[in-house]
């Protein structure tokens, strides 16, 4: 029997991430394009990526347990505004989800994957907000253990140009 601990938390614009703790523990964050540090979230007040902006992702996953994960899935789901660039492993553009696996986590190993996707063009955005957020996430599951999950929350801003005017 697994037991698994569940921790939830708000995010901005609605809804709430909820990171359901197994032994293989997953960990998303994305880049700040201000400071270039990988970070949890960008919250609306928060720097932003504009349109066709290149936007890296870092997954770190963990073995939290006592013994050797012989295999653990992941699964990065891509928000609706951003495509994928690169990444391990095969990417659906259906579904827009990666999955890939890796053999062998020791336990209190962790190991870091990067992936890079790009902020659609402007006339893709929502014509009616000059700002949207979007989440992206991610999920690990090794055997029957608890499924961990963590959501990376940034905002693309439509820069509004103003029309020539004309005399």
């Amino acid at each position: 029997m697994v037991y698994a601990a569940v921790s939830c938390q708000p995010i901005h614009g609605g809804g709430q991430t909820c990171v359901t703790i197994g032994n293989a523990v997953i960990n998303k964050k994305i880049l700040n394009p201000s400071t270039n540090t990988f970070i949890d979230n960008l919250g609306v007040n928060d720097p932003k990526y504009q349109p066709g902006y290149i936007v890296n992702f870092r997954i770190e996953v963990t073995n939290n347990g006592d013994s050797n994960l012989a295999k653990v899935d992941v699964k990065d789901i891509f928000p609706k505004l951003v495509e994928f660039g690169s990444g391990p492993g095969n990417f659906d553009q259906k579904t827009k989800t990666l999955t890939f696996a890796m053999d062998n986590l020791a336990p209190n190993e962790t190991r870091i994957f990067g992936i890079v996707g790009k902020v659609v063009a402007a006339n893709q955005l929502p014509s009616s907000q000059s700002i949207v957020c979007v989440v992206n996430q991610a999920l690990a599951t090794s055997g029957n253990d608890a499924a961990s999950q963590d959501n990376s929350q940034f905002c693309i801003e439509r820069k509004v140009t103003s029309a020539p005017t004309t005399k």
